[in-house]
């Protein structure tokens, strides 16, 4: 998962390397991240959390993650 906050929405992407891949827009909530999948034509839309604290940061992105 890979995400950025910008003026309090969090966009992001659930991602498997060189796999699939999936865009999501959602808000924190203390150590809680609610994601609400974007749609495609073959995902399901469900709304998630994802626990913050067993996720790292990672301080500089390469080609795949962009």
């Amino acid at each position: 998962m890979i995400f950025q906050q910008r003026n309090g929405e969090v966009i992001g992407a659930l991602y498997y390397l060189r796999s699939e891949f999936q865009c999501f827009k959602g808000n924190l909530n203390n150590t809680t991240l609610e994601i609400q999948p974007l749609a495609t034509e073959t995902a399901v839309q469900s709304k998630t959390t994802a626990e913050l604290d067993k996720l790292h940061r990672i301080n500089t992105m390469s080609a795949s993650d962009r």
